[in-house]
């Protein structure tokens, strides 16, 4: 199984988080309780529903770069909105941090968990779907 970032929504409350990982299942029912692990951030404040996930990265350290990233944007957002923009601006860039491998030697794939916002520009190298249950 490939890496994936994700990030997810607090359906009870104005919260979001993104996070990485190699078993996505698995972790949305950690994040919820069902399960032990979790992270602390999200403890008792779902339940939390997947917006969309950034598959298919060759391997943990560039998962965690892209991650970085999505936690360290240039301009910060707030709520869902702001964490889609940073999202479309860690996309575009050419690296996530100055030892990343370069982007466009990922053949990454964005998914969606429900309908593309409106706002929301994805870069021609990123292929774009909604989620399938066989994707994970």
């Amino acid at each position: 199984m490939k890496w994936v970032c994700y990030l997810i929504r607090s359906a009870s409350a104005d919260r979001t988080y993104v996070g990485i990982t190699k078993g996505l299942h698995r972790r949305l029912r950690q994040h919820d309780g069902a399960l032990k692990g979790g992270a602390k951030a999200t403890r008792g404040k779902g339940p939390w529903e997947l917006v969309c996930c950034v598959a298919d990265f060759p391997d943990g350290r560039a998962a965690r770069q892209f991650e970085w990233r999505m936690h360290h944007p240039a301009k910060r957002g707030r709520g869902l909105r702001g964490r889609l923009r940073n999202l479309e601006q860690t996309l575009t860039m050419e690296r996530w941090t100055k030892n990343a491998p370069p982007a466009d030697d990922m053949r990454l794939r964005l998914l969606w968990n429900g309908p593309r916002p409106a706002f929301f520009r994805c870069p021609p190298r990123v292929c774009e779907a909604k989620i399938k249950r066989r994707d994970f």
